[in-house]
């Protein structure tokens, strides 16, 4: 099933079941999905991932401003979206994972040249764990070589 059409349909049993903060989740996150296929078109999963993604790391930012300002209640609430949004996104590799896939890597091309090992890196590991904690693995393991 798309992921597009499992948001709608989870929007509608979140509607049944007067689930109200799952329900504005997910009608904001389509109506997000809506607004960048008026401007680009029909979009695949991978797309949505992305937007997905990107929504997560807006939220992160709020979450700090948000404990910065003592804002408790405000910081529990825009978890709660994390969560709800995660349910769609894949499972992220575990640091060993991501070790073994970066030891391989390493193996192929010039270590001397980070940027161009991120780059190798990010292009094979794109969407199955976040940049910066690739960026830290990746650093982690060319100065124990």
């Amino acid at each position: 099933m798309r992921l597009k059409n499992k948001l709608s349909d989870d929007v509608k049993v979140a509607l049944r079941a007067h689930n109200r903060e799952r329900l504005i989740v997910l009608r904001y996150f389509l109506s997000i999905v809506k607004n960048y296929e008026i401007d680009h078109g029909e979009i695949g999963d991978d797309q949505i991932q992305i937007l997905m993604k990107k929504e997560i790391k807006q939220i992160n930012e709020s979450i700090s401003e948000y404990k910065k300002a003592q804002r408790d209640d405000l910081v529990i609430q825009e978890k709660q979206k994390i969560t709800i949004l995660e349910e769609y996104l894949p499972p992220e590799l575990t640091d060993q994972q991501i070790r073994e896939k970066v030891t391989a890597i390493l193996s192929n091309i010039d270590k001397s040249n980070f940027g161009l090992v991120m780059k190798e890196v990010m292009s094979q590991l794109k969407g199955q764990a976040s940049g910066q904690k690739i960026s830290q693995l990746v650093k982690e393991l060319i100065a124990n070589l």
